[in-house]
Protein backbone atom coordinates (compact mmCIF):
# COMPACT_ATOMS: atom_id res chain seq x y z
CA UNK A 1 0.00 0.00 0.00
CA UNK A 2 2.99 2.32 -0.40
CA UNK A 3 3.35 3.86 3.10
CA UNK A 4 -0.39 3.85 3.89
CA UNK A 5 -1.04 2.97 7.52
CA UNK A 6 -4.15 1.48 9.07
CA UNK A 7 -5.13 4.98 10.24
CA UNK A 8 -4.85 6.29 6.67
CA UNK A 9 -6.99 3.48 5.30
CA UNK A 10 -9.62 4.01 8.00
CA UNK A 11 -9.90 7.74 7.24
CA UNK A 12 -10.24 7.07 3.51
CA UNK A 13 -12.79 4.29 4.08
CA UNK A 14 -14.93 6.44 6.41
CA UNK A 15 -15.00 9.27 3.86
CA UNK A 16 -15.98 6.98 0.96
CA UNK A 17 -18.67 5.18 2.98
CA UNK A 18 -20.10 8.51 4.16
CA UNK A 19 -20.45 9.90 0.64
CA UNK A 20 -21.92 6.65 -0.69
CA UNK A 21 -24.44 6.59 2.17
CA UNK A 22 -25.62 10.09 1.31
CA UNK A 23 -26.34 9.01 -2.25
CA UNK A 24 -28.37 6.02 -1.07
CA UNK A 25 -30.30 8.04 1.52
CA UNK A 26 -30.96 10.93 -0.87
CA UNK A 27 -32.36 8.68 -3.57
CA UNK A 28 -35.77 8.12 -1.95
CA UNK A 29 -38.83 9.64 -3.57
CA UNK A 30 -37.64 12.66 -5.52
CA UNK A 31 -39.28 15.01 -7.95
CA UNK A 32 -37.43 16.11 -11.06
CA UNK A 33 -37.12 19.60 -9.55
CA UNK A 34 -35.40 18.09 -6.51
CA UNK A 35 -33.07 15.99 -8.65
CA UNK A 36 -32.03 18.82 -11.00
CA UNK A 37 -32.48 21.99 -8.89
CA UNK A 38 -32.72 20.95 -5.21
CA UNK A 39 -36.25 22.42 -5.17
CA UNK A 40 -34.65 25.84 -5.85
CA UNK A 41 -34.21 26.26 -2.09
CA UNK A 42 -30.49 25.74 -1.32
CA UNK A 43 -29.51 27.79 1.78
CA UNK A 44 -26.40 29.96 1.99
CA UNK A 45 -24.11 27.55 3.90
CA UNK A 46 -24.71 24.70 1.46
CA UNK A 47 -24.48 27.06 -1.51
CA UNK A 48 -21.11 28.41 -0.35
CA UNK A 49 -19.60 24.99 0.33
CA UNK A 50 -20.92 23.58 -2.96
CA UNK A 51 -19.54 26.52 -4.95
CA UNK A 52 -16.07 26.21 -3.43
CA UNK A 53 -15.95 22.40 -3.44
CA UNK A 54 -16.98 22.17 -7.09
CA UNK A 55 -14.47 24.83 -8.13
CA UNK A 56 -11.61 23.18 -6.18
CA UNK A 57 -11.16 20.40 -8.71
CA UNK A 58 -8.20 18.70 -10.30
CA UNK A 59 -7.63 21.53 -12.77
CA UNK A 60 -7.50 24.12 -10.01
CA UNK A 61 -5.35 22.18 -7.54
CA UNK A 62 -3.52 19.24 -9.15
CA UNK A 63 -3.03 21.30 -12.31
CA UNK A 64 -1.69 24.33 -10.41
CA UNK A 65 0.66 22.15 -8.36
CA UNK A 66 1.86 20.40 -11.53
CA UNK A 67 2.56 23.74 -13.23
CA UNK A 68 4.31 25.08 -10.12
CA UNK A 69 6.48 21.97 -10.10
CA UNK A 70 7.68 22.62 -13.66
CA UNK A 71 7.55 26.40 -14.11
CA UNK A 72 6.80 28.08 -10.77
CA UNK A 73 4.11 30.49 -9.62
CA UNK A 74 2.98 31.85 -12.99
CA UNK A 75 0.09 29.52 -13.83
CA UNK A 76 -1.23 29.61 -10.27
CA UNK A 77 -1.37 33.41 -10.26
CA UNK A 78 -3.34 33.35 -13.51
CA UNK A 79 -5.76 30.82 -12.01
CA UNK A 80 -6.30 33.05 -8.97
CA UNK A 81 -7.21 36.11 -11.03
CA UNK A 82 -9.34 34.16 -13.52
CA UNK A 83 -11.42 32.65 -10.74
CA UNK A 84 -11.78 35.90 -8.82
CA UNK A 85 -13.19 37.40 -12.01
CA UNK A 86 -15.44 34.36 -12.40
CA UNK A 87 -16.97 34.66 -8.91
CA UNK A 88 -17.36 38.44 -9.08
CA UNK A 89 -19.03 38.22 -12.50
CA UNK A 90 -21.52 35.59 -11.32
CA UNK A 91 -22.25 37.59 -8.17
CA UNK A 92 -23.39 40.35 -10.53
CA UNK A 93 -25.31 38.13 -12.99
CA UNK A 94 -26.96 35.75 -10.52
CA UNK A 95 -30.01 38.00 -10.03
CA UNK A 96 -30.86 37.81 -13.73
CA UNK A 97 -30.06 34.10 -13.95
CA UNK A 98 -32.11 33.19 -10.87
CA UNK A 99 -35.08 35.31 -11.95
CA UNK A 100 -35.16 33.63 -15.36
CA UNK A 101 -34.82 30.16 -13.84
CA UNK A 102 -37.65 30.65 -11.36
CA UNK A 103 -40.04 32.16 -13.92
CA UNK A 104 -39.40 29.58 -16.64
CA UNK A 105 -38.68 26.50 -14.55
CA UNK A 106 -35.30 26.15 -16.25
CA UNK A 107 -32.64 23.57 -15.43
CA UNK A 108 -29.88 24.36 -17.92
CA UNK A 109 -28.10 27.23 -19.62
CA UNK A 110 -29.55 25.81 -22.83
CA UNK A 111 -33.02 26.84 -21.63
CA UNK A 112 -31.82 30.44 -21.63
CA UNK A 113 -30.04 30.13 -24.98
CA UNK A 114 -33.07 28.49 -26.60
CA UNK A 115 -35.36 31.20 -25.23
CA UNK A 116 -33.15 33.84 -26.84
CA UNK A 117 -32.12 32.25 -30.15
CA UNK A 118 -34.37 29.27 -30.85
CA UNK A 119 -34.06 25.45 -30.96
CA UNK A 120 -31.30 25.17 -33.59
CA UNK A 121 -28.87 27.26 -31.56
CA UNK A 122 -29.97 25.43 -28.42
CA UNK A 123 -29.13 22.08 -30.02
CA UNK A 124 -25.73 23.29 -31.23
CA UNK A 125 -24.99 24.74 -27.81
CA UNK A 126 -26.01 21.49 -26.09
CA UNK A 127 -23.73 19.33 -28.23
CA UNK A 128 -20.81 21.73 -27.83
CA UNK A 129 -21.21 22.14 -24.07
CA UNK A 130 -21.39 18.36 -23.60
CA UNK A 131 -18.00 18.06 -25.32
CA UNK A 132 -16.57 20.58 -22.85
CA UNK A 133 -18.09 18.77 -19.89
CA UNK A 134 -16.58 15.49 -21.10
CA UNK A 135 -13.15 17.13 -21.12
CA UNK A 136 -13.55 18.64 -17.64
CA UNK A 137 -14.80 15.35 -16.21
CA UNK A 138 -11.86 13.53 -17.80
CA UNK A 139 -9.51 16.01 -16.09
CA UNK A 140 -10.95 15.14 -12.69
CA UNK A 141 -10.86 11.39 -13.28
CA UNK A 142 -7.28 11.61 -14.49
CA UNK A 143 -6.27 13.07 -11.12
CA UNK A 144 -7.72 10.10 -9.22
CA UNK A 145 -6.15 7.71 -11.72
CA UNK A 146 -2.74 9.18 -10.90
CA UNK A 147 -3.54 8.97 -7.18
CA UNK A 148 -4.38 5.27 -7.34
CA UNK A 149 -1.40 4.50 -9.56
CA UNK A 150 1.04 6.13 -7.15
CA UNK A 151 -0.45 5.07 -3.82
CA UNK A 152 -1.90 1.65 -4.51
CA UNK A 153 0.11 0.50 -7.51
CA UNK A 154 -3.06 0.23 -9.58
CA UNK A 155 -3.15 0.79 -13.30
CA UNK A 156 -4.38 4.20 -14.44
CA UNK A 157 -7.52 2.62 -15.91
CA UNK A 158 -8.39 0.87 -12.63
CA UNK A 159 -8.11 4.14 -10.74
CA UNK A 160 -10.30 5.93 -13.28
CA UNK A 161 -13.00 3.26 -13.05
CA UNK A 162 -12.97 3.33 -9.23
CA UNK A 163 -13.36 7.12 -9.12
CA UNK A 164 -16.21 7.07 -11.62
CA UNK A 165 -18.12 4.26 -9.89
CA UNK A 166 -17.90 5.95 -6.47
CA UNK A 167 -19.17 9.24 -7.86
CA UNK A 168 -21.93 7.66 -9.95
CA UNK A 169 -23.35 5.78 -6.97
CA UNK A 170 -24.29 8.94 -5.10
CA UNK A 171 -24.66 11.55 -7.86
CA UNK A 172 -26.69 9.51 -10.36
CA UNK A 173 -28.82 8.19 -7.51
CA UNK A 174 -29.39 11.39 -5.56
CA UNK A 175 -29.05 14.14 -8.18
CA UNK A 176 -28.25 17.74 -7.29
CA UNK A 177 -29.49 17.41 -3.71
CA UNK A 178 -27.02 14.59 -3.07
CA UNK A 179 -24.36 16.56 -4.93
CA UNK A 180 -24.83 19.65 -2.75
CA UNK A 181 -24.91 17.70 0.53
CA UNK A 182 -21.76 15.75 -0.33
CA UNK A 183 -20.12 19.00 -1.48
CA UNK A 184 -20.71 20.32 2.05
CA UNK A 185 -18.82 17.37 3.54
CA UNK A 186 -16.13 17.47 0.85
CA UNK A 187 -15.54 21.17 1.54
CA UNK A 188 -14.68 20.51 5.19
CA UNK A 189 -12.52 17.49 4.34
CA UNK A 190 -10.53 19.57 1.84
CA UNK A 191 -10.25 22.55 4.19
CA UNK A 192 -8.95 20.42 7.07
CA UNK A 193 -6.40 18.66 4.87
CA UNK A 194 -5.12 21.86 3.27
CA UNK A 195 -4.77 23.58 6.65
CA UNK A 196 -2.54 20.72 7.84
CA UNK A 197 -0.49 19.91 4.75
CA UNK A 198 1.96 22.86 4.84
CA UNK A 199 2.86 22.69 8.58
CA UNK A 200 3.39 18.93 8.46
CA UNK A 201 5.11 18.74 5.06
CA UNK A 202 7.50 21.62 5.79
CA UNK A 203 8.14 20.74 9.46
CA UNK A 204 6.28 23.75 10.77
CA UNK A 205 7.47 25.96 7.92
CA UNK A 206 11.17 25.47 8.63
CA UNK A 207 11.76 23.91 5.21
CA UNK A 208 10.16 26.77 3.27
CA UNK A 209 13.40 28.79 3.25
CA UNK A 210 14.80 26.25 0.79
CA UNK A 211 12.39 27.53 -1.87
CA UNK A 212 14.74 30.49 -2.36
CA UNK A 213 17.18 28.04 -3.94
CA UNK A 214 14.84 27.45 -6.89
CA UNK A 215 15.69 29.22 -10.19
CA UNK A 216 14.55 32.84 -10.50
CA UNK A 217 12.25 31.84 -13.36
CA UNK A 218 10.07 29.97 -10.85
CA UNK A 219 9.03 33.34 -9.39
CA UNK A 220 8.41 35.06 -12.73
CA UNK A 221 4.62 35.63 -13.11
CA UNK A 222 4.91 35.35 -16.89
CA UNK A 223 7.03 32.20 -17.06
CA UNK A 224 4.21 29.77 -17.88
CA UNK A 225 2.75 31.21 -21.07
CA UNK A 226 4.43 34.57 -21.56
CA UNK A 227 2.99 38.08 -21.31
CA UNK A 228 0.08 37.40 -23.68
CA UNK A 229 -1.18 34.46 -21.62
CA UNK A 230 -0.70 36.26 -18.29
CA UNK A 231 -2.35 39.58 -19.13
CA UNK A 232 -4.92 37.97 -21.41
CA UNK A 233 -6.04 35.67 -18.62
CA UNK A 234 -6.46 38.68 -16.31
CA UNK A 235 -8.68 40.51 -18.80
CA UNK A 236 -10.51 37.73 -20.64
CA UNK A 237 -10.35 34.83 -18.19
CA UNK A 238 -13.61 35.69 -16.45
CA UNK A 239 -15.50 35.12 -19.71
CA UNK A 240 -15.00 31.36 -19.88
CA UNK A 241 -17.27 30.40 -16.93
CA UNK A 242 -20.18 32.27 -18.55
CA UNK A 243 -20.99 29.17 -20.59
CA UNK A 244 -20.49 26.73 -17.70
CA UNK A 245 -23.89 25.11 -17.32
CA UNK A 246 -22.90 23.74 -13.88
CA UNK A 247 -22.79 27.31 -12.53
CA UNK A 248 -26.14 28.20 -14.07
CA UNK A 249 -27.73 25.09 -12.58
CA UNK A 250 -26.33 25.95 -9.15
CA UNK A 251 -27.74 29.50 -9.33
CA UNK A 252 -31.13 28.08 -10.35
CA UNK A 253 -30.95 25.89 -7.22
CA UNK A 254 -30.20 28.77 -4.82
CA UNK A 255 -32.84 29.75 -2.29
CA UNK A 256 -32.79 33.33 -3.59
CA UNK A 257 -30.64 35.62 -5.75
CA UNK A 258 -29.08 37.14 -2.63
CA UNK A 259 -28.09 33.66 -1.39
CA UNK A 260 -26.30 32.99 -4.67
CA UNK A 261 -24.62 36.39 -4.64
CA UNK A 262 -23.33 36.06 -1.08
CA UNK A 263 -22.06 32.55 -1.82
CA UNK A 264 -19.98 33.76 -4.76
CA UNK A 265 -18.59 36.75 -2.88
CA UNK A 266 -17.69 34.68 0.19
CA UNK A 267 -15.99 32.12 -2.07
CA UNK A 268 -13.32 34.61 -3.19
CA UNK A 269 -11.02 34.26 -0.11
CA UNK A 270 -10.94 30.50 -0.59
CA UNK A 271 -9.41 30.99 -4.05
CA UNK A 272 -6.32 32.52 -2.47
CA UNK A 273 -6.16 29.81 0.18
CA UNK A 274 -6.53 26.67 -1.94
CA UNK A 275 -4.53 27.85 -4.96
CA UNK A 276 -1.86 29.34 -2.69
CA UNK A 277 -1.39 25.98 -0.94
CA UNK A 278 -1.19 24.20 -4.30
CA UNK A 279 1.53 26.62 -5.48
CA UNK A 280 3.57 26.15 -2.30
CA UNK A 281 3.30 22.35 -2.48
CA UNK A 282 4.40 22.41 -6.13
CA UNK A 283 7.42 24.58 -5.34
CA UNK A 284 8.28 22.44 -2.31
CA UNK A 285 8.12 19.28 -4.43
CA UNK A 286 10.27 20.86 -7.15
CA UNK A 287 12.95 21.66 -4.59
CA UNK A 288 12.91 18.44 -2.55
CA UNK A 289 11.56 15.77 -4.95
CA UNK A 290 12.94 16.46 -8.45
CA UNK A 291 12.30 14.11 -11.34
CA UNK A 292 8.65 13.30 -10.60
CA UNK A 293 5.86 13.18 -13.18
CA UNK A 294 4.45 16.71 -12.62
CA UNK A 295 0.83 15.55 -12.32
CA UNK A 296 1.85 13.33 -9.38
CA UNK A 297 3.82 15.97 -7.45
CA UNK A 298 0.97 16.93 -5.08
CA UNK A 299 0.19 13.29 -4.36
CA UNK A 300 3.86 12.45 -3.83
CA UNK A 301 4.27 15.17 -1.19
CA UNK A 302 1.23 13.81 0.66
CA UNK A 303 2.56 10.29 0.49
CA UNK A 304 6.08 11.03 1.67
CA UNK A 305 5.88 14.13 3.87
CA UNK A 306 2.75 13.63 6.00
CA UNK A 307 2.31 11.48 9.12
CA UNK A 308 -0.20 8.64 9.38
CA UNK A 309 -3.79 9.79 9.70
CA UNK A 310 -3.05 13.22 8.26
CA UNK A 311 -1.88 11.45 5.11
CA UNK A 312 -5.20 9.59 4.95
CA UNK A 313 -7.10 12.86 5.37
CA UNK A 314 -5.05 14.43 2.57
CA UNK A 315 -5.75 11.50 0.26
CA UNK A 316 -9.44 11.74 1.11
CA UNK A 317 -9.24 15.44 0.21
CA UNK A 318 -7.93 14.58 -3.27
CA UNK A 319 -10.79 12.14 -3.76
CA UNK A 320 -13.14 14.84 -2.43
CA UNK A 321 -11.91 17.60 -4.72
CA UNK A 322 -12.32 15.31 -7.72
CA UNK A 323 -15.69 13.86 -6.75
CA UNK A 324 -17.11 17.30 -5.87
CA UNK A 325 -16.46 18.42 -9.44
CA UNK A 326 -17.41 15.17 -11.19
CA UNK A 327 -20.76 14.83 -9.41
CA UNK A 328 -21.81 18.33 -10.49
CA UNK A 329 -20.75 17.63 -14.07
CA UNK A 330 -22.64 14.32 -14.17
CA UNK A 331 -25.90 15.89 -12.98
CA UNK A 332 -25.54 18.88 -15.32
CA UNK A 333 -24.70 16.67 -18.29
CA UNK A 334 -27.80 14.55 -17.66
CA UNK A 335 -29.89 17.74 -17.56
CA UNK A 336 -28.36 19.03 -20.82
CA UNK A 337 -28.98 15.74 -22.62
CA UNK A 338 -32.52 15.33 -21.31
CA UNK A 339 -33.57 18.97 -21.65
CA UNK A 340 -31.58 20.47 -24.53
CA UNK A 341 -30.31 17.66 -26.76
CA UNK A 342 -32.62 14.66 -26.96
CA UNK A 343 -36.04 16.41 -27.20
CA UNK A 344 -34.85 18.49 -30.17
CA UNK A 345 -32.87 15.68 -31.81
CA UNK A 346 -35.80 13.25 -31.53
CA UNK A 347 -38.44 15.93 -32.24
CA UNK A 348 -40.34 15.13 -29.06
CA UNK A 349 -41.86 17.46 -26.42
CA UNK A 350 -39.37 19.39 -24.29
CA UNK A 351 -40.02 17.44 -21.08
CA UNK A 352 -40.31 13.99 -22.68
CA UNK A 353 -36.88 12.94 -21.41
CA UNK A 354 -37.21 14.53 -17.97
CA UNK A 355 -37.86 11.36 -15.99
CA UNK A 356 -35.88 10.06 -13.02
CA UNK A 357 -34.95 6.72 -14.58
CA UNK A 358 -33.82 8.35 -17.82
CA UNK A 359 -31.83 11.03 -16.00
CA UNK A 360 -29.92 8.42 -14.00
CA UNK A 361 -29.23 6.36 -17.11
CA UNK A 362 -27.95 9.44 -18.96
CA UNK A 363 -25.57 10.19 -16.07
CA UNK A 364 -24.11 6.69 -16.34
CA UNK A 365 -23.72 6.91 -20.12
CA UNK A 366 -22.03 10.29 -19.87
CA UNK A 367 -19.65 8.94 -17.24
CA UNK A 368 -18.68 6.03 -19.50
CA UNK A 369 -17.77 8.42 -22.32
CA UNK A 370 -15.69 10.53 -19.93
CA UNK A 371 -13.84 7.41 -18.79
CA UNK A 372 -12.77 6.63 -22.36
CA UNK A 373 -11.54 10.20 -22.88
CA UNK A 374 -9.61 10.15 -19.58
CA UNK A 375 -7.80 6.95 -20.56
CA UNK A 376 -6.51 8.64 -23.71
CA UNK A 377 -5.96 12.07 -22.12
CA UNK A 378 -2.68 14.03 -22.00
CA UNK A 379 -1.56 15.98 -18.91
CA UNK A 380 -4.04 17.55 -16.51
CA UNK A 381 -2.73 21.08 -17.14
CA UNK A 382 -2.99 20.89 -20.93
CA UNK A 383 -6.46 19.35 -20.82
CA UNK A 384 -7.66 21.94 -18.28
CA UNK A 385 -6.48 24.84 -20.42
CA UNK A 386 -8.03 23.40 -23.58
CA UNK A 387 -11.34 22.87 -21.77
CA UNK A 388 -11.34 26.48 -20.55
CA UNK A 389 -10.64 27.73 -24.08
CA UNK A 390 -13.55 25.66 -25.40
CA UNK A 391 -15.85 27.43 -22.94
CA UNK A 392 -14.66 30.73 -24.43
CA UNK A 393 -16.10 29.64 -27.78
CA UNK A 394 -19.59 30.19 -26.35
CA UNK A 395 -19.02 33.25 -24.16
CA UNK A 396 -20.05 35.71 -26.88
CA UNK A 397 -23.31 33.80 -27.37
CA UNK A 398 -24.12 33.91 -23.65
CA UNK A 399 -23.33 37.63 -23.44
CA UNK A 400 -25.56 38.29 -26.45
CA UNK A 401 -28.42 36.47 -24.72
CA UNK A 402 -27.84 38.11 -21.34
CA UNK A 403 -27.78 41.65 -22.68
CA UNK A 404 -30.34 41.25 -25.43
CA UNK A 405 -28.15 41.97 -28.46
CA UNK A 406 -30.20 42.01 -31.65
CA UNK A 407 -28.42 39.23 -33.49
CA UNK A 408 -29.87 36.52 -35.68
CA UNK A 409 -29.68 32.81 -34.78
CA UNK A 410 -27.54 32.33 -37.89
CA UNK A 411 -25.01 34.87 -36.59
CA UNK A 412 -24.91 33.05 -33.24
CA UNK A 413 -24.29 29.72 -34.97
CA UNK A 414 -21.50 31.32 -36.99
CA UNK A 415 -19.98 32.65 -33.77
CA UNK A 416 -19.86 29.17 -32.22
CA UNK A 417 -18.54 27.48 -35.37
CA UNK A 418 -15.84 30.13 -35.81
CA UNK A 419 -14.81 29.82 -32.17
CA UNK A 420 -14.40 26.05 -32.32
CA UNK A 421 -12.60 26.02 -35.67
CA UNK A 422 -10.44 28.99 -34.61
CA UNK A 423 -9.43 27.13 -31.45
CA UNK A 424 -8.61 23.95 -33.38
CA UNK A 425 -6.26 25.81 -35.72
CA UNK A 426 -4.71 28.26 -33.26
CA UNK A 427 -4.12 25.59 -30.59
CA UNK A 428 -1.79 23.81 -33.01
CA UNK A 429 -0.04 27.04 -34.03
CA UNK A 430 0.20 29.12 -30.84
CA UNK A 431 -0.94 26.79 -28.04
CA UNK A 432 -1.65 28.55 -24.75
CA UNK A 433 -2.22 31.93 -26.42
CA UNK A 434 -4.98 30.68 -28.72
CA UNK A 435 -7.68 32.14 -26.44
CA UNK A 436 -7.00 35.57 -28.00
CA UNK A 437 -7.99 34.19 -31.41
CA UNK A 438 -11.04 32.45 -29.95
CA UNK A 439 -12.44 35.58 -28.30
CA UNK A 440 -11.82 37.69 -31.41
CA UNK A 441 -13.50 35.35 -33.92
CA UNK A 442 -16.51 34.56 -31.71
CA UNK A 443 -17.45 38.22 -31.33
CA UNK A 444 -17.03 39.10 -35.02
CA UNK A 445 -20.35 37.69 -36.32
CA UNK A 446 -22.26 39.37 -33.47
CA UNK A 447 -20.96 42.91 -33.95
CA UNK A 448 -22.73 43.93 -37.13
CA UNK A 449 -26.28 43.73 -35.83
CA UNK A 450 -25.59 44.49 -32.19
CA UNK A 451 -28.38 46.49 -30.63
CA UNK A 452 -30.10 47.39 -27.41
CA UNK A 453 -31.72 45.10 -24.90
CA UNK A 454 -34.72 43.08 -25.96
CA UNK A 455 -37.40 41.40 -23.96
CA UNK A 456 -35.75 38.05 -24.60
CA UNK A 457 -33.08 38.68 -21.99
CA UNK A 458 -35.54 38.92 -19.12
Amino acid sequence: MNNLSLADLCVIAVYILLTLSIGVLARGRQSVDTYLANDRATPFALMLCSTVATWVGAGAIIGVCSAAYTSGISYGISVIFVNIGWFLLFSFLCFRIKEFGDKSGSYTLGDFIGHSFGPRVRLLFAVSSLVVMVIWTAVQLLAVGNLCALLFGWSLTSGLVAALVITLVYSAAGGLRSDIITDFIQFWVMLAAFVLIIPFATKGGAALHSLSELPDSFFDPMAFGGAVFFFGSLVLGMLYPLSNTVEWQRVYAAGSPSVARRAYLWSVPFIFFFVGIAIIVGLFAARHFPGLPPDQSFIYVMQNALPAGVRGLAIASIVALVCSSVDSLLVSAAAVMARDLLPIATQRPLNSWIEMRKLRLLSVLFGAVCLLVAIAAPSIVELSIFGAFLYLCFSATVLAALFGWKVSPRAVQASIYLGISGLAVSWVLIGKNSFVVVVFVTFLPLLERKGSKTSQAT
